[in-house]
């Protein structure tokens, strides 16, 4: 048998078990711990790989499928996030804001996604679609310092839930949404400064005066519970009483350094304001 007879000969079993290695190749598919497998199975979706469940381990690892007649779309199993950068919006008070709107959210029915908007970069473009108007109708009602404030006066977590219900219908939940940076031109920017820092200022004086009312309450009540003391210790020892009040009395006189220097008081040894100091 001449060498090209052997090399014909080898040729068929060669490609037939290339022919056989390629199929096995491709019906076998690798299914990693991030991602979610949904299988297309002449055009519809058959089964999900390593759907994600909060309670359930992971399905992860190698899976069949029929070569040809089945595809996979890939769906991120873990938290994703995406950036909606300079969205417009105008203030209640006619300042234009451009926001950075940083939104996260997770894929947890990917059949429904899959056969609503057919993968997970749709999904994305929809969701930023849909969100401008969900800005402008929840935030254009807030002032331009409420919108600089963090969370934007509480309005951003209603924006988060109308922007969940939106993506709920296409098998996502929006689970944080945050703006990472807000531009104010500068005219209107110096305005809400101003507004924020007259803000800042009349909390801090309703502070102050809260405050001060508060001591002059603690003040009064220390006086009132000073008296009733004095009463009782003068009904129980007037002599004792007598006595505290002339050392009092003294202290004030005679031992204040601001008295020192002052008018020169002139008193008989007999005076009756010097008892105390005769030991009677």
């Amino acid at each position: 048998m001449t060498l090209s007879a052997n090399l014909q000969a080898w040729r068929r079993p060669a490609f037939f078990a290339a022919l056989v290695a390629a199929i096995g190749l491709a019906s076998v598919v690798v299914v990693p711990e991030t991602s979610q497998a949904v299988v297309m199975r002449l055009g519809k979706p058959d089964r999900v790989i390593n759907l994600y469940r909060p309670d359930e381990r992971s399905g992860a690892g190698l899976e069949w499928r029929i070569p040809f007649a089945e595809r996979i779309v890939w769906i991120d199993r873990n938290f994703q996030r995406f950036t909606s950068e300079g969205q417009q919006v105008r203030s209640a008070d006619e300042q234009v804001l451009k926001l950075d709107i940083d939104t996260t959210y997770r894929v947890y029915a990917p059949v429904r996604l899959v056969n609503t908007v057919g993968d997970q970069a749709k999904l994305v473009d929809q969701l930023k679609a849909i969100l401008p108007a969900l800005l402008r109708e929840e935030l254009g009602g807030q002032s331009a310092n409420v919108l600089l404030a963090p969370g934007a006066g509480g309005t951003l977590a209603r924006v988060r839930s109308a922007l969940d219900a939106k993506a709920r219908a296409y098998g996502a939940q929006v689970v944080d949404l945050r703006i990472t940076a807000a531009i104010l031109p500068e005219p209107g920017m110096q305005t809400a400064l101003a507004r924020m820092q007259l803000d800042r200022e009349q909390r801090a004086s309703l502070e102050q005066a809260r405050g001060s009312a508060e001591t002059q309450a603690i003040i009064q009540d220390a006086k009132v519970r000073a008296a009733q003391t004095y009463a009782q210790s003068y009904g129980q020892d007037p002599e004792f009483y007598d006595f505290y009040r002339a050392m009092k009395s003294y202290e004030a006189v005679f031992a204040k350094a601001e008295n020192k220097d002052g008018s020169t008081i002139v008193l008989s040894p007999d005076n009756e304001y010097l008892k105390q100091f005769k030991g009677n």
